[in-house]
């Protein structure tokens, strides 16, 4: 592999091998034989009148599939990915042999810091790109402060499915991703992460002795029970608003996908325009800023290309609806450096004192933006960076 950065440190331990995504054509003109069958959205008084307050609007699907048939190349958003190192790293987890696929940017410095980024849903690897395609311009291998693992998650894009005749959680995620980076040769290492990859994050911190540290970009905290709202802040008053309103106009899609995984992932996965306003209006709603309608496009033509739409539910079903695996849950995390990151229009934004009020976290470095949502690595690339780069700085032990 002749690519900038794509030199391992070390000898792996497990089978790693370079990987080269590649979309069948004739995958890609099934997509485009759907997108030209897709039926006209109808006119209603909710997609013409009430804007986001309920749901995505007629405007904006049509403008999006316009784009999404005539203007929108994948094979562009191919060429990108594929001009960073690809992998597969093949492990074993339950007896069942399973591929993840990750992006890595290995660096030449002997002091480089190994860090897994782990997205979350309605994210895949596109979450990133714009981390991405920031270090590579900012950096050379000579250069570059750490060793960044980008994987899917189990269930998503390259990397290959949950088994299906075995229960599978964010605990057996971690596990894996464990697994690899510890194959990779690393004996100590930081996990980001944010949505799922928040769970997937603290999971490795407290339950795997080779994650020394955890960087967050979202922290699943209630408000505490004596909340004195008159004695908040302006920025906290906010914060509790954004949650609110998220519990209050948001979460229904979460219920839906933990209490009727298989209906829902039929349903959505099955077809171009529905994966255009399911995820669409989430990546719309839940931003400060509006990613590019490329961007989103990419994201959404991922879960289409790769037919992962199905198998990216299951942290749902087993981490917040009724029958979730408590043991899999994440208990909070003590004893090691803990980052967070807040950005204001996360959809369950938490301040300092929310954290500093729960006893199962400790938190030993915080820092918080103006802007910036749930997609704090698509929005806003150059702090989210910024960020993770400081704590290494400052928390990473020696």
């Amino acid at each position: 592999m002749s690519k900038l950065f794509a030199q391992l440190p070390f000898d792996p331990t497990i089978s790693v091998t370079p990987y080269n995504i590649a979309v069948p054509e004739e995958t890609l003109e099934d997509l485009k034989s759907a997108l030209d069958t897709v039926r006209p959205v109808k006119t209603t008084f909710e997609n013409t009148n009430l804007g986001n307050g309920a749901g995505v609007t007629k405007e904006w699907i049509d403008n999006a599939l316009k784009s999404w048939k005539n203007e929108f190349d994948w094979r562009e958003i191919e060429s990108e990915l594929n001009s960073y190192p690809n992998y597969l790293a093949h492990v074993t987890h339950k007896d069942e042999k399973l591929d993840v696929h990750f992006i890595g940017l290995f660096s030449n410095r002997k002091d480089a810091v190994p860090v897994i980024m782990s997205h979350g849903w309605p994210g895949n690897i596109i979450e990133f790109v714009p981390v991405i395609r920031y270090l590579t311009k900012k950096y050379t291998p000579e250069t570059l402060p750490v060793h960044l693992i980008v994987p899917s998650l189990i269930g998503f894009g390259f990397s290959a499915p949950p088994p299906l005749t075995k229960e599978w959680t964010n605990l057996d995620t971690a596990t894996v991703f464990d697994q690899a980076m510890r194959g990779l040769g690393f004996e100590s290492y930081l996990a980001q992460g944010g949505d799922i990859g928040s769970y997937i994050s603290i999971l490795l911190g407290d339950r795997f002795e080779a994650c020394k540290a955890v960087h967050l970009n979202m922290i699943i905290i209630d408000p505490p029970a004596d909340l004195d709202r008159s004695a908040l802040t302006e920025k906290d008053k906010a914060a509790l608003e954004r949650y609110e309103w998220f519990e209050n106009w948001e979460f229904a899609y979460a219920q839906e996908h933990a209490t009727k995984t298989s209906t829902i992932g039929m349903v959505i996965g099955s077809n171009p325009i529905a994966l255009l306003a399911w995820i669409g209006e989430k990546l719309i709603v839940w931003s400060d800023e509006t990613p590019s309608l490329d961007l989103i496009l990419a994201n959404i033509s991922l879960y289409y290309l790769t037919s992962t739409f199905p198998t990216s539910l299951y942290h749902y079903r087993t981490s917040t609806g009724p029958n979730r695996v408590n043991s899999a849950i994440p208990r909070g995390l003590k004893g090691k450096p803990l980052g967070f990151s807040h950005f204001p229009k996360e959809i369950r934004p938490v301040p300092l004192a929310w954290i500093e009020a729960d006893a199962n976290y400790d938190v030993s470095w915080f820092r918080a933006h103006e802007k910036g949502g749930h997609f704090a690595a698509l929005e806003q690339p150059e702090s989210f960076w910024s960020d993770v780069e400081a704590f290494i700085k400052e928390k990473w032990p020696n």
